[in-house]
């Protein structure tokens, strides 16, 4: 199945928007076209008041209620629709938009009419992997990605840099991968490569390791377990920035191996701005490999 990951310098973040007030300026911003969000079981409230419901929210632990459940944050957000929000509209209402063949890419993509709504790609962070099976559940009965759309299933499933001697994930590799793809596998043929896995490491930025030889070949040995480039859009890498920087030659073997496979860099909630040298560090490497175009940043430098 061919890589259908969109461009990684054409992506710009909405990072964490795991409220409604977070949704609703990412939507009316033109220029985010990917929007990230975290995923565990907690307390929500969708309609403001005071009646709690048990589920699957958009949160990062240790948070465990949120004004946004995961179901209504896929409703507003899975066709990028910003009027949903005051007019009620219903989400699957997209019929005002053509779509175009590229002679280069046989997927169906958006026209540029301006009546389209925009397609904003979307990350879902799954921080447990109690949230993975009733989320899924949620897209497979009430949603189905737009043409062109990504949805990147994220988690972190292997222990990194800081932690591998004493944590272990709270996402099992396994569990989530066969959930995912359980989900995948009963969509129609032309929906698979809407989805594609976002998998990283359980790291500590604060601990000055760096990945290794060890972490590449682990996370090697997972992609190719579950042939995951050729039954879905395409897998990325989830790299932290500040880890990254001290050692980016290591995963140069994953990208050869993987020639659709991409790397998103980032720096996650709570840590400080990294310095814009440690950003160009990353960028000459890959440059100097061929590979920049294939590396993403949602990084607050």
């Amino acid at each position: 199945m061919p890589s259908s990951l969109p461009v990684p310098s054409e992506l710009q973040w909405s990072h964490a928007t795991n409220s409604l007030d977070k949704v609703k300026s990412a939507l009316s911003n033109n220029q985010i076209t990917a929007i990230e969000a975290d995923i565990m079981i907690g307390y929500y409230s969708d309609d403001g008041g005071s009646c709690r419901q048990h589920g699957p929210i958009m949160s990062h632990p240790p948070y465990e209620e949120s004004d946004l459940s995961a179901a209504l944050f896929l409703q507003l957000v899975m066709d990028g629709g910003a009027e949903d929000l005051t007019t009620g509209t219903d989400s699957n209402d997209a019929g005002t938009c053509a779509l175009t063949a590229n002679a280069s890419d046989t997927r169906p993509t958006r026209s540029t009419d301006s009546t389209c709504r925009p397609i904003r790609h979307i990350k879902l962070d799954f921080k447990q992997i109690e949230a993975v099976g009733p989320v899924m559940d949620i897209l497979k009965s009430t949603h189905r990605p737009r043409y062109g759309q990504t949805i990147f299933l994220n988690a972190d499933v292997l222990p990194g840099p800081g932690v591998r001697e004493h944590s272990s994930v709270t996402v099992q590799a396994r569990r989530f991968i066969e959930t995912c793809f359980r989900y995948i596998d009963s969509m129609p043929d032309e929906y698979a490569t809407n989805f594609a896995f976002s998998l990283g490491y359980k790291a500590d930025y604060r601990s000055g390791e760096a990945y290794s030889k060890q972490d590449v070949t682990l996370m090697s040995e997972i992609v190719s377990q579950y042939n995951i480039e050729s039954r879905c859009g395409g897998v990325v890498l989830a790299l932290n920035a500040r880890t990254l920087a001290l050692h980016p030659t290591v995963f140069d073997v994953f990208l050869s191996t993987y020639a659709n496979a991409q790397i998103l860099v980032w720096t996650g909630a709570g840590e400080p701005p990294i310095p814009k040298a440690l950003i160009d560090t990353i960028q000459r490497h890959f440059g100097s490999t061929d590979t920049i175009a294939r590396i993403g940043f949602d990084c607050d430098v």
